[in-house]
């Protein structure tokens, strides 16, 4: 019996310098993943520059958001409606916030969309300071600004 209650104790013990520590590891994360984010990308037919913000929020998560998001054409075509003109920058403006939790176990922000029941999952590299975004076309890499 006594036995069991040292394994018990020492258990229970165990658990709760995991709970302090691990805690304190999350907040230490999330202040280093908050900030500017910039990217810079192409396609066939126009330039972008587009710049992330990520803050914490009341409830513990993050909020991203595009707070900037900016194309130019490579050639002039009348046809199109914007990005006519090359080398005029447009402004699109700011994009929805969007709330997230960030994973500690893999350094991840999943945004849910419940009513799509889907997961956007932006990867995070600290090392590299990169943010990856899945977009439909496949993923924008942010750089974080310093």
């Amino acid at each position: 019996m006594r036995k069991i209650r040292t394994l018990s104790c020492t258990s229970l013990s165990l658990i709760l310098i995991y709970a302090c520590t691990s805690g304190n590891n999350g907040a230490d994360l999330q202040k280093k993943v908050t900030g500017l984010y910039a990217s810079e990308s192409e396609n066939t037919f126009d330039y972008f520059k587009d710049t992330l913000e990520i803050k914490a929020n009341q409830d513990g998560k993050l909020d991203v958001t595009i707070i900037a998001n900016w194309s130019s054409a490579k050639e002039d075509d009348p046809q199109r409606p914007k990005n006519k003109v090359a080398g005029e920058w447009n402004s699109y403006g700011k994009g929805d916030t969007k709330v997230g939790e960030l994973q500690t176990s893999d350094t991840t922000i999943r945004i849910a969309h419940p009513m799509y029941n889907t997961v956007d999952i932006l990867k995070i590299d600290l090392n590299a300071g990169t943010l990856e975004y899945p977009k439909k076309d496949g993923a924008v890499v942010y750089q974080k600004v310093r």
